[in-house]
């Protein structure tokens, strides 16, 4: 398990879920399902991100089967995960009946960082529904628990998510100012994912200002640092956005020609 969370901090994702099955497998049969359910949770997180539609049904249709021949109750990061699952195929409505299940169940506990996860998966749902003001209200209750806790990777994701909420409400200075202290974090964090995200925001903060050459710029950082093996879905968006971007330039390119065109043709005229 310490091997696959190696890798899978390196986002080397095909490795990593080779060893997290394997784990998985020898926590399944010791039963230590506690284990057993952290490996899942990292193998659905995984599954997520490389858009593996068939691996997450299969490892949900296995936790089911967990629930009902062992009485085995699932935990709040495994509802959280799943949230984070169905958020990236774009089922909002479903992530949130998740997040809060995962909310409920960590309040009944009393885990704090089970709570603060279900907490920061509400948040960025809210921000995917444009519903901005619940989504910030969600982040000042996060931030009354940064204040007594070490989540450091959770602190950033709740700040990178602040910076995304201002690029929304076209408070593009504030946004950038917040994701330059986001990089400050990520030099003692050295998080490859995050630092991925943290270029596409910022390009994506650069282009909805209008500073079109700043945003490729970025978005071509983040093409470099990405591989489309193990991160799927956000290279893919990353393509998209460099297509249009560079869809935009092509569109300057001819209008700068047509206008040159029609300029010396007018002088043209003029001189003879």
């Amino acid at each position: 398990m310490e091997l696959g969370k190696l890798y899978y901090e390196r986002c080397d994702f095909v490795i990593a879920i080779d060893k997290y099955k394997a784990a998985a497998q020898l926590a399944f049969n010791s039963k230590d399902y506690e284990k057993y359910l952290k490996c899942q949770n990292h193998l659905l997180r995984m599954y997520a991100e490389r858009e593996d539609s068939e691996a997450i049904n299969s490892t949900k249709e296995a936790l089911q089967d967990l629930v009902l021949k062992e009485g085995f109750e699932l935990n709040a990061k495994t509802y959280y995960t799943l949230g984070i699952c169905a958020s990236y195929k774009g089922q909002f409505d479903v992530a949130l009946d998740y997040f809060q299940k995962s909310l409920a169940i960590a309040l009944a506990s009393d885990q704090k960082a089970d709570i603060c996860y279900a907490i920061n998966g509400l948040a960025v749902t809210y921000f995917s529904l444009d519903r901005l003001s619940e989504a910030l209200k969600e982040i000042y209750n996060l931030q009354v628990f940064f204040q007594v806790m070490q989540l450091r990777d959770l602190k950033l994701s709740s700040q990178m998510l602040n910076g995304n909420i201002f690029r929304k409400m076209k408070k593009h200075e504030q946004a950038l100012e917040i994701f330059w202290d986001c990089y400050d974090l990520l030099r003692e964090e050295k998080n490859l994912y995050m630092y991925i995200q943290l270029l596409y925001w910022t390009a994506s903060t650069y282009r909805d200002s209008g500073e079109t050459d700043m945003a490729r710029m970025y978005f071509r950082l983040a093409k470099k640092s990405a591989d489309p093996q193990n991160l799927r879905y956000l290279s893919r968006h990353i393509d998209a956005q460099l297509a249009e971007s560079w869809g935009h330039f092509k569109r300057r390119l001819r209008l700068g020609f047509r206008r040159g065109f029609a300029l010396g043709s007018r002088a043209q005229k003029r001189a003879s």
